[in-house]
C-alpha cells in the first residue's frame, strides 16, 4: 500500500515547508489581484449587501439576532451574515474590501489544505502540487470574485479547520499511557483511544464543523469525506490496528470509528432539514414540481462529467449553466463512464488507495448540489467545484507522481511541467476575473459562452436599465421572456423599466403577470400596490387593490420600512390617513432603526401629507 506509514512521527523542522507557504500565499494573491477592481454585481449581491439595511449596519444585537432567525436570500447561514457585517463595519460598502476579505479566505484555506496534507502524508511536493491547483485554477474564481460567495470560502474555511482537528485527534488518540497499557484487556484498548487529553479535539473538530455548516451547508457530506481519511492517508482501517482477539462490537476499532462519526451525521441531518425547510420556504426548490425526477438524475449523471471537463480544461466558464435536456446516449454514456471510473478506482484502492479517496471525495462532495434536489433553474455551477475539486487534484497529484515515478521521470522535467501547468491555470485565473469587473461584463460573457438563457438575459437588461439605457434593457427583458414565458422575474423587470419610461399602465399588466407565476414575491406586490395607489392616472388607480396588496407585504415582511410607507399610501389613497399615518410612523422608526436617514426624511414628508389629509400622488 503506498502510503505515509509513520504518519504521526514529525521529521525534524525545516524552512522549506514554510517556504512553500509563502510561495503558495504569493502566487494566489498574485493570481487574484485583479479582483481589487472588481464592483458588486447585481446578482445575490444585493440580497447579501448592498439593499440588505441590516447587513450594512455592520455588527449590532439586532443584526446578531436578525443572522441567527433570518431566512432572507433562502439559507440558515449565520456567520456568512456575521462575516458581511464585519465587512460593512469595517470598511463600509468598499467593493475592494469585500473582495480582498474573500481572497483572505481564499488563500487561508489554499495555506490550510496544503498543511493538512502535508501533515497527514509527509509527502511536500504532491500536497504542494494539489495546494496550488486549488488556489490557481479558474474555476474557483467563482467562489472568491463573487462576494455574495463568501459562503462558500468561509464554510470551507472551517471545514479544512474541522479535518485539522480532526487528524489531530486522531494523532492523540494512537498515544496510550502507561496505565492502559499495563492493564491490557479490551477496556485498556477502549480507554487507550479516548484519554482525557485527546476530547477536547474531538469536541474542537465537532464545533467547528458546527460553524461549517452555519456559514453554508454545502459538506453535510463531511462524515463520509472523514472516513475516506480514516482509510487513506490515516489508515486506520489497516488488519494490523485490529487485536487477534477482537473486543465486542462495540469495542472493534472499525465499529468505533464509524460511532465517532454519529455526533458529525447529527450535525448534517439537522442543517439538511433546515436547509431543506428554509428552501422550500422561500420558493427555491419550487423547480421540484416541474423537473421529473428522471430528469434531475440524468442531468446530475451528465453534470459529474461535466464538472470533471471543466477542471481538467477550464473553457468557457460562465456565472448560469442553464438546464438542458440531455440525449439518451449522453446519460448513458455519463453514466457508464462514472461507473467505469470509479470500478476502476476501487479496484486500485489496494495498492493506491489515493485514487479511491479521491475520486469518492469529489463524488461525494458534490451530492449536495448535483441536482438531485433542484434548487434553482441552474444545471450546475462553477463555486459547486469548489470543495469537490480536492478529491480530484489529490488523485491526479498522487498518481500522477507514481506513474512519473515508474517511468524514471527526471524530478526537474516533473517540476517543469507543474510549474507550466500552475502559470496555465495562474493565467486563465486572471483572465476569467475580468469577466467579474461588473455585471455588464459578467452576463454578456454568460451569454455568449452558455447559450440564450432567461438569467443572463435578464440580469444583463436589470444592469444595462442601471445604465439608463432603456432600449437594450428592454430587448434583453424580451429576449428572457422569448426563452421562457413563465419566468415571472422577466416580467418584473420590465414593469420596473416601463415604469420608468412612464408607462404605468403596462407596468401594472407585467406585475399581475409576475405575481399570477409568484403570488407571494413581496417586491412585486410592493410595487403593484405602490403604483395602484399613486398613479394620477384614473385607469391605473385601484385604492382598494392596493390597500389589500400592501396589507399583505407588510405583515408578510414586518421589518421593511419600504413596505409601510406603501402600506401609508395605500391607506391615504382610500381616505383612511390615521391609519396611513400610523404606517409611516412605523416606516421612520424602522429606517431609523437600520441607518437610513434619508429614506425617514422622504417618510416624514409624506407623513404631513397624511396629517394633512393629503393623499401622495406621483410626480
Amino acid at each position: 500500500m503506498s502510503s505515509h506509514a509513520n504518519w504521526t512521527k514529525r521529521a525534524p523542522s525545516s524552512p522549506l515547508p514554510w517556504l512553500v507557504l509563502l510561495l503558495l500565499a504569493a502566487a494566489t494573491l498574485l493570481a487574484y489581484w485583479p479582483v481589487f477592481h472588481c464592483l458588486f454585481l447585481n446578482f445575490d449581491d444585493p440580497d447579501y449587501v448592498t439593499d440588505n439595511w441590516v447587513v450594512q449596519r455592520g455588527l449590532t444585537l439586532h443584526g446578531l439576532a436578525w443572522a441567527f432567525i433570518t431566512s432572507h436570500a433562502a439559507n440558515w447561514h449565520p456567520l456568512t451574515w456575521l462575516s458581511h457585517m464585519l465587512d460593512c463595519q469595517l470598511f463600509g460598502l468598499s467593493p475592494a474590501a469585500h473582495h480582498a476579505t474573500n481572497l483572505l479566505f481564499h488563500t487561508l484555506n489554499s495555506l490550510l489544505l496544503f498543511g493538512l496534507l502535508k501533515r497527514m502524508t509527509g509527502a511536500l511536493w504532491r500536497s504542494a502540487l494539489v495546494a496550488a491547483l486549488f488556489a490557481l485554477h479558474p474555476i474557483h474564481v467563482e467562489s472568491v470574485a463573487w462576494i455574495s460567495e463568501r459562503k462558500d470560502v468561509l464554510s470551507t474555511f472551517f471545514g479544512l479547520l474541522t479535518l485539522w482537528a480532526y487528524v489531530r485527534y486522531v494523532e492523540q488518540s494512537k498515544v496510550q499511557s502507561p496505565k492502559s497499557k499495563a492493564a491490557g484487556g479490551p477496556a485498556a484498548h477502549l480507554a487507550s483511544r479516548f484519554p482525557f487529553h485527546v476530547s477536547r479535539f474531538y469536541l474542537l473538530s465537532l464545533l467547528l464543523f458546527a460553524c461549517s455548516l452555519m456559514s453554508k451547508p454545502m459538506l453535510v457530506t463531511l462524515p463520509f469525506l472523514l472516513l475516506l481519511f480514516d482509510y487513506w492517508p490515516l489508515n486506520r482501517f489497516q488488519k494490523t490496528q485490529v487485536p487477534l482477539r477482537s473486543p465486542p462490537l462495540i469495542l472493534h476499532p472499525s465499529s468505533f470509528i464509524l460511532l465517532e462519526k454519529l455526533p458529525f451525521l447529527a450535525l448534517s441531518a439537522a442543517s439538511s432539514i433546515v436547509t431543506l425547510v428554509v428552501q422550500r420556504e422561500a420558493g427555491a426548490i419550487s423547480e421540484l414540481s416541474t423537473l421529473p425526477v428522471g430528469a434531475r438524475l440524468a442531468n446530475a449523471s451528465v453534470s459529474y462529467v461535466r464538472y470533471i471537463g471543466k477542471i481538467l480544461w477550464p473553457d468557457n466558464l460562465a456565472v448560469c449553466y442553464p438546464l438542458v435536456r440531455w440525449g439518451h446516449w449522453q446519460i448513458i454514456g455519463a453514466c457508464l463512464f462514472v461507473l467505469v471510473i470509479s470500478l476502476l478506482a476501487l479496484w486500485a484502492a489496494p495498492r493506491r488507495p489515493y485514487l479511491a479517496v479521491g475520486w469518492l471525495w469529489f463524488l461525494g462532495a458534490l451530492v449536495p448540489v448535483i441536482g438531485v434536489v433542484q434548487v434553482g433553474a441552474q444545471s450546475m455551477a462553477d463555486r459547486y467545484g469548489y470543495i469537490p475539486s480536492i478529491g480530484l487534484f489529490i488523485a491526479l497529484s498522487w498518481g500522477a507522481h507514481d506513474l512519473l515515478g515508474r517511468w524514471r521521470v527526471s524530478p526537474l522535467v516533473l517540476g517543469s511541467a507543474s510549474a507550466g501547468i500552475l502559470l496555465a491555470c495562474a493565467w486563465l485565473t486572471a483572465g476569467q476575473l475580468r469577466y467579474w469587473q461588473d455585471s455588464v461584463s459578467l452576463f454578456t460573457r454568460s451569454l455568449a459562452v452558455a447559450g440564450d438563457n432567461a438569467l443572463g438575459h435578464i440580469k444583463l437588461g436589470e444592469s444595462l436599465m442601471q445604465q439608463h439605457k432603456f432600449a437594450e434593457a428592454k430587448a434583453h427583458f424580451l429576449s428572457a421572456l422569448q426563452t421562457s414565458a413563465q419566468t415571472a422575474s422577466a416580467h418584473y423587470q420590465l414593469g420596473v423599466l416601463l415604469q420608468a419610461q412612464g408607462q404605468p399602465a403596462e407596468a401594472i399588466t407585467h406585475w399581475r403577470i409576475a405575481l399570477q407565476l409568484e403570488p407571494t414575491w413581496l417586491p412585486v406586490v410592493n410595487n403593484l400596490a405602490w403604483t395602484l395607489a399613486i398613479c394620477r392616472d384614473p385607469a391605473c388607480r385601484n385604492p382598494a387593490d392596493a390597500v389589500r396588496l400592501a396589507e399583505q407585504a407588510s405583515a408578510a415582511d414586518p421589518g421593511n420600512f419600504s413596505f409601510f410607507d406603501t402600506l401609508g399610501a395605500a391607506y391615504a389613497a382610500v381616505g383612511r390617513y390615521a391609519e396611513a399615518a400610523q404606517a409611516d410612523r412605523t416606516a421612520i422608526a424602522l429606517a431609523e432603526e437600520v441607518g437610513q436617514t434619508n429614506a425617514a426624511a422622504r417618510f416624514r414628508q409624506r407623513l404631513e401629507l397624511y396629517q394633512h389629509q393629503k393623499p401622495y400622488r406621483a410626480e
